[in-house]
């Protein structure tokens, strides 16, 4: 499956979340100066089994801050 990345207002920042796969969720927070970017290995490996969701940072990767 195909990751989806989209963008979701909830103030005061505007998020980027990318998601993929069915399953129990699993919740992807990179370090500092990281990005969702830093799952990219392993993101497809596991969204063959579980439903899961990266999240950048507010002010790292596409996230905005407020």
């Amino acid at each position: 499956m195909r990751a989806q990345s989209r963008m979701v207002l909830l103030r005061p920042h505007r998020w980027h979340v990318q998601e993929a796969g069915a399953g129990p969720t699993l919740v992807l927070i990179h370090g500092a100066g990281g990005a969702t970017q830093s799952w990219r290995g392993l993101f497809p490996l596991l969204a063959q089994t579980c439903h899961v969701v990266a999240i950048d940072l507010p002010g790292q990767g596409f996230t905005q801050l407020g």
